[in-house]
């Protein structure tokens, strides 16, 4: 009875897992439809706080966030040419784009996402 309670805690997470890679895919799909730089920073905000937390969880998903956040990236990037610097939507850009280089590698930060 011991081991079926001492299991319960690792399939919760190998779920929680699953479901977080389903929803990177889904977002995926939705970021590929998404036609305004305002609905692609909304889906791209929503990948890097899930790619944060399939990267806490390490091993293979953390490799998994890391493309994802790769991705958001290079979205992001694309987005800082389309909309004015100091616009909200510029500002939000910089945000994410420092937070997606902070979670991808612990050591960066908003340097990092400037210089882009």
């Amino acid at each position: 009875m011991t081991e079926d309670w001492a299991a319960a805690p690792e399939e919760g997470a190998a779920v929680q897992i699953a479901s977080w890679r389903e929803a990177l895919t889904n977002l995926g799909k939705v970021l590929d439809e998404a036609a305004s730089a305002a609905d692609r920073l909304a889906v791209l905000a929503e990948m890097i706080e899930v790619a944060a937390e399939l990267r806490k969880s390490g091993g293979n998903a953390a490799d998994q966030a890391g493309g994802c956040l790769d991705e958001a990236v290079a979205g992001l990037i694309s987005i800082r040419s389309e909309v004015p610097e100091a616009s909200d939507e510029g500002l939000l850009t910089l945000f994410l784009l420092a937070q997606a280089c902070r979670v991808r590698d612990i050591g960066s930060d908003l340097d990092d996402a400037i210089g882009y």
